[in-house]
């Protein structure tokens, strides 16, 4: 309930699903949400309608984490939960908070996405706002960019993948993360010699 958890929840759990980047000692957190996941894929099994509808409204609720696990069920289950993807494009998904969830789903389906659902992607990277930190906005929000497009690269469209050699070869951009997925992401080592 506190702000930091409402819109940060990928700090407190990086991945809805089972990940060795999710934290164990939230133990209790860590069961509500897979509680939570696993029971939403299970319903959508006997009861598809009620569960689509339930996702409908995760999508767009106003805690992070639950519009996680909703991107989350239709990247899972979307064979069935595909149509709830234009209702997402308009809650402004692009976000930091649903990244690992979001860049999930775009990263399997894209490729088979319509080519409206595809635009409405597309749009949605290119209309992402300006950041409000650092010395230079513009140059933040093309890395932002870039970092989704490599989700959409490769999938066959030739618009993002010219779209993400434009931005590669940009010098105010620079190279990929090493796990674009995440906004953090923690190794550690146990043992003799330097830690990843």
């Amino acid at each position: 309930s506190s702000e930091i958890h409402r819109s940060h929840s990928e700090i407190f759990r990086p991945a809805i699903e089972d990940h060795n980047q999710n934290h164990r000692f939230r133990a209790a957190e860590n069961l509500m949400v897979s509680g939570l996941r696993d029971v939403l894929l299970a319903w959508a099994e006997c009861d598809l309608n009620g569960a689509r509808d339930y996702v409908g409204r995760l999508i767009g609720d106003e805690l992070e984490i639950l519009r996680r696990v909703g991107v989350y069920a239709i990247n899972k289950k979307w064979a069935v939960m595909q149509p709830l993807y234009q209702n997402l494009l308009l809650v402004n998904p692009f976000t930091p908070g649903l990244l690992h969830e979001l860049y999930s789903l775009v990263d399997e389906h894209f490729a088979n996405m319509e080519r409206a659902e595809q635009g409405g992607t597309l749009k949605a990277i290119h209309d992402l706002p300006l950041p409000t930190w650092g010395d230079n906005p513009l140059a933040s929000r093309k890395r932002l960019q870039q970092r989704w497009l490599t989700a959409l690269r490769g999938k066959g469209c030739e618009e993002a993948d010219e779209w993400f050699e434009q931005l590669e070869a940009d010098p105010d951009v620079g190279p990929v993360p090493e796990h674009p997925d995440f906004t953090s992401y923690m190794t550690t080592w146990q043992g003799p010699g330097a830690s990843p």
